[in-house]
């Protein structure tokens, strides 16, 4: 059977085979597929006999010799793989591993220590190298965590700039649209009803009304307003992009592959640019003219009547609502204009509200993800 332990109980129960048994035991077996632990226990059992106890310990020697050999030709990781689960059996390993890993930790630097307590976490020698790596790791993630604070108050002075220049460059287009809008608007609320008879021109086949709306969506159009708040947002975002990709990949490898890392580019879509068309102070400005053109026009009519009692009053009157009209149209051109750059404004401003916000909820949720990975896995 070629067994070393019957074998040797064999010297025991056969004295006059001795010879021959150790003979077999010395010289025939081969001992390579018996585990450490059984040349251990073949130790143990001859230690009385000086012979066997030499034999069976030159076995163990040259076991650990080779185990060491095919250890040196590992990874740290390697190794504590076959330390965790071989170690009880190799119980000479850990002074072993004590002298050659842990004989001068402070002189590591913070990735050989990591690398040092992954490949060795919940064994004997973990506690020990524990007491080098978790204070330089917690010294390391403060000065860490410090540097990106300062980071992510760079980039929220960015995100202030970029707000900051897309309401001025709006209000600026909103100011200028309103002007446009009401100079024009203007000109079509002065045509009295001899040029609009006489003097006909294209804009007066429309009401006040009809025509402001048209002038909005000439000069008040909100696709430029999307489309450069588009640019300026996508912009900030690759900018943020590329600063944070540089910054992280020096400590993982995933910062070109995770997008959890960074803002969504997602985020210029969140906006709703509503525009309130709510043309209702022009279209008292249309009532207020139509009343006075049916007057006027009735005044017209009634001059060229034989009865001329009429129409010095009817002139009058005219006069009247002409100078009336003109100042009652000078107060509501005014709320006119102050409600449609108000109403276009606030539209504006909401729009711009809810993208910022989305990109300030965006960051916090990937400088969390940042913050955890290097809690995690640093």
């Amino acid at each position: 059977m070629k067994d070393p332990f019957i074998l040797w109980e064999d010297i025991e129960r056969f004295p006059a085979n001795r010879d021959i048994i150790q003979t077999l035991l010395f010289r025939s077996l081969d001992y390579d597929n018996i585990s450490y632990g059984g040349l251990k226990r073949l130790s143990m059992l001859a230690k009385d006999d000086f012979n066997a106890s030499v034999f069976f310990d030159s076995l163990l020697i040259d076991r650990q010799t080779e185990t060491l050999e095919r250890l040196s030709n590992l990874s740290v990781k390697g190794v504590g793989e076959f330390y965790r689960k071989n170690g009880k059996e190799h119980d000479y390993l850990r002074d072993e591993l004590k002298d050659l890993y842990l004989e001068n930790l402070n002189e590591y630097d913070y990735l050989a220590l990591k690398d040092l307590h992954n490949a060795f976490v919940e064994t004997d020698l973990s506690e020990t190298i524990d007491q080098a790596y978790f204070p330089l790791r917690s010294t390391m993630l403060k000065a860490i965590f410090d540097d990106f604070e300062l980071y992510f108050e760079a980039e929220d002075l960015l995100l202030t700039d970029v707000e900051y220049n897309i309401r001025e460059t709006l209000d600026g287009y909103a100011s200028d649209g309103v002007k446009k809008v009401i100079a024009d608007l203007s000109e079509k609320v002065d045509r009295g009803l001899f040029k609009k008879v006489f003097k006909r021109e294209d804009m007066d086949q429309y009401t006040i009304s009809e025509y402001a709306s048209m002038l909005i969506s000439k000069y008040l159009d909100p696709e430029p307003i999307s489309d450069f708040v588009a640019k300026e947002i996508s912009e900030y975002i690759s900018t943020i992009y590329e600063q944070r990709e540089e910054y992280i990949s020096h400590y993982f490898d995933d910062a070109d592959t995770c997008s959890l890392y960074y803002i969504s580019p997602e985020l210029i879509k969140e906006g709703t640019l509503s525009i309130n068309d709510d043309n209702e102070n022009f279209s008292d400005i249309q009532r207020l003219k139509t009343i006075n053109g049916l007057i006027s026009a009735a005044s017209v009519a009634l001059s060229f009547t034989p009865a001329a009692a009429y129409t010095i009053p009817l002139d009058l009157l005219d006069l009247y609502n002409g100078i009336k009209e003109e100042s009652k149209i000078s107060i509501m051109m005014k709320d006119a204009t102050k409600s449609l750059y108000a109403s276009y404004t606030d539209a504006i401003d909401n729009y711009i509200n809810e993208i910022i916000s989305a990109i300030s909820q965006s960051n916090k949720v990937s400088r969390y993800y940042i913050i955890q990975k290097f809690n995690e896995d640093f």
